[in-house]
């Protein structure tokens, strides 16, 4: 069972560049979203929940990490001029907007977003949506998801990875204003503040301890079994924190 993300949390859809863009650095929707189409006939795509990145700050550093590792899988390929992937930035909207989509379209039979980490990624959620099997225009209808989803964005939240500031023009500039204007967040400081640490708690259960054994498990993880390790691994700092020193002889 994956985790399930409530209605009003925040959600981002990041801009890499050459994936977000058509031709000569033209920003397209259609690319931006890109759904993958699995065997099941489901469409899936890629999010970032704000709970796992919870400012700007640590959103921009998946979407270089993002950047980063598929330059990585082009040059393990050693072909020749390899174009270079740079991450540009991010458009926010809200896990509603995804579950709305089955509501407002009568092709669409299922609609959702859930948290499933990949890649070490664990902000990392994925949206499926579903199609009637009798639609007889499945390109029109996912048009018609990609019109919705974008009409309930806002931004871009434009950055510029560490590495990319020769790239001039920097295709950043290419990123479209969304139709609800600049994302703002309207949490406190504090707010903010006691999310960082909470990510900053998570983050370093999941990813750092044991890290001279990393566990041996799937590509993705579920947000439960996510949960269990974080409480196993809590109970086993606490343990440590808490043991007596090894007697010196």
């Amino acid at each position: 069972m994956r985790g399930r993300i409530a209605d009003q949390d925040n959600l981002f859809r990041l801009s890499v560049f050459p994936a977000s863009f058509q031709g000569a650095r033209h920003f397209a929707l259609s690319k931006f979203w890109n759904f993958h189409r699995l065997p099941s006939g489901s469409y899936v795509a890629s999010v970032m929940w704000q709970r796992y990145a919870p400012t700007e700050v640590y959103l921009h550093r998946c979407g270089c990490r993002t950047a980063a590792n598929r330059n990585e899988k082009v040059q393990s390929l050693a072909r020749r001029n390899p174009t270079r992937h740079i991450y540009c930035g991010a458009y926010q909207f809200t896990a509603n907007a995804i579950r709305r989509l089955k509501v407002d379209l009568p092709q669409v039979n299922f609609s959702d977003v859930y948290h499933s980490i990949e890649d070490g990624e664990i902000a990392h959620s994925e949206v499926r949506v579903d199609l009637d099997p009798g639609d007889i225009n499945p390109e029109g209808t996912m048009t018609e998801i990609l019109a919705s989803l974008w009409r309930q964005s806002a931004g871009p939240l434009e950055h510029v990875c560490e590495g990319d500031e020769e790239n001039r023009p920097h295709p950043k500039s290419k990123l479209l204003p969304a139709p609800r204007g600049p994302y703002i967040d309207s949490r406190s400081r504090l707010r903010r503040q006691l999310h960082v640490l909470r990510y900053q708690l998570l983050n370093c259960l999941w990813l750092n301890s044991d890290s001279q054994h990393p566990p041996a498990g799937p590509k993705h993880h579920s947000s439960a079994s996510f949960m269990s390790t974080i409480k196993y691994r809590i109970c086993k700092r606490l343990w440590q924190c808490y043991s007596p020193p090894p007697s010196q002889s």
